[in-house]
């Protein structure tokens, strides 16, 4: 799901230019997942590192 719109895709707040989001990259394939508001880049990349050492470690066993 990929946006390059000037809304944060977690909350939908728009924002009047997109520069004033972060983009998030996926940790598969480092495709731009979208661009989220500070709070919740945050919130979401916490996540995705979660599910990304959830990964490595259920692998390396």
């Amino acid at each position: 799901m990929t946006s390059k719109e000037n809304y944060c895709l977690y909350c939908e707040r728009r924002f009047p230019k997109v520069e004033w989001l972060k983009p998030l990259y996926s940790w598969i394939d480092g495709e731009l997942e979208g661009y989220f508001c500070e709070q919740h880049y945050h919130q979401v990349k916490a996540f995705n590192d979660r599910q990304k050492k959830a990964y490595e470690e259920y692998n390396n066993k």
